[in-house]
């Protein structure tokens, strides 16, 4: 069977964007017994290396060529879609099913395009909600109409739609008649085996380790007071936003690294944290590499303490904290925090090739 897997972001492009995407397709043919053949096609370039681990990968340049861009500036997919028809009309098409993932989602369009030309099977990946996300607040109602009719047509083509957590799956918009499939994200096995992430850590301080964006709904002012506060914690950041935070001797930051860097940088910490606004549909990637890295996990929380998709996955896991954004429930870190040998055995119920091992099942039912 050959699959063709549709990605706006793909490696080397070092986004969460790319990482769920980027693991199915280069392992699928052997997580299948070489069942599953698969192809990508991307707006991102390969790079050579990326080119050696995926035999089968097009690039499918964005020329950013639309009348719509104007109307939604934040989604790429509206002028890739033109790219990827002029594509399937003038190549071959030798594919049983296709997987289209977003965000971006707007080039989940070229479904409709691939079912009426190809017949083939339609897979889509919601990575987040589309139409309806409760992080968009002040959402223009015109355009909110118009997202929730596109994302009904793209779902109606549809053979099969996956997302992330039960939450995300209530929010999609469509007409009730097909199942939803959950397949969470994980944390990359293949990435921990290869490195040495033995903790090398000397000193007695508790290391927080954040690896994200600071924005929508993160704001972390309060957590940085209390840090600077306390000489016995210590707080690493990973990411672009670091011009938000101020130079203290408590606080590191590194600035964007790679996934590998990153990984390194959590091994030799306590603690990962999660930031959420409070809204029940909201995961987050980083919390697997976390949990694969055997972390605490300090979930910080603009809502209710073990609530939602986060609370799902943090179920079977003993090695978690909940604070809500206050400097009082900040000093349960303190009092609750201690270092804990986690069981590998329950690891793998988080990891990337367990999402696939779903993936692998949900193609050999639909084809």
């Amino acid at each position: 069977m050959k699959i063709l897997f549709i990605a706006y972001y793909f490696e080397p492009y070092q986004g969460v964007g790319a990482k769920r995407v980027s693991y199915w397709a280069k392992y699928i043919y052997e997580k299948s017994n070489k069942s599953i053949k698969p192809t990508v096609i991307t707006a991102v370039e390969p790079s050579n290396e990326v080119l050696e681990k995926h035999s089968d990968i097009i690039h499918v340049e964005d020329t950013k060529k639309s009348f719509y861009k104007s109307l939604f500036p934040n989604d790429n997919g509206i002028t890739w879609i033109n790219d990827l028809k002029k594509y399937f009309n003038s190549n071959v098409f030798d594919y049983d099913a296709v997987l289209i993932t977003g965000g971006p989602f707007l080039h989940f369009g070229i479904s409709d395009f691939l079912k009426k030309k190809y017949n083939c099977k339609i897979i889509l990946d919601y990575r987040d909600p589309f139409a309806v996300n409760p992080l968009f607040k002040n959402q223009n109602f015109l355009k909110l109409i118009v997202k929730k009719s596109l994302e009904k047509r793209f779902n109606r083509t549809a053979d099969s739609i996956i997302t992330v957590n039960k939450y995300c799956s209530n929010l999609l918009i469509q007409d009730g008649t097909k199942e939803i499939e959950i397949i969470n994200n994980g944390f990359n096995e293949k990435y921990l085996n290869e490195i040495n992430l033995t903790s090398n850590k000397l000193s007695t301080t508790i290391d927080i380790v954040y690896a994200g964006k600071l924005s929508h709904g993160r704001d972390i002012t309060l957590f940085l007071d209390f840090i600077t506060n306390n000489n016995n914690i210590v707080f690493h950041y990973i990411g672009s936003d670091y011009q938000m935070l101020n130079i203290h001797e408590n606080i590191i930051v590194y600035g964007e690294k790679s996934y590998k860097e990153t990984l390194k940088i959590i091994a030799n910490c306590d603690i990962g944290m999660v930031l959420t606004g409070g809204h029940a549909f909201e995961s987050t990637t980083k919390i697997f590499d976390y949990i694969g890295l055997k972390k605490t996990v300090l979930v910080i929380t603009e809502g209710e303490k073990y609530y939602g998709s986060i609370n799902d996955i943090l179920q079977s896991y003993p090695a978690q904290i909940w604070c809500k954004n206050t400097k009082d429930d900040f000093l349960l870190i303190n009092q609750i925090y201690k270092p804990l040998d986690i069981d590998k055995n329950i690891l793998f119920q988080y990891s990337r090739e367990a999402g696939l091992d779903k993936l692998i099942k949900l193609i050999k039912k639909i084809k």
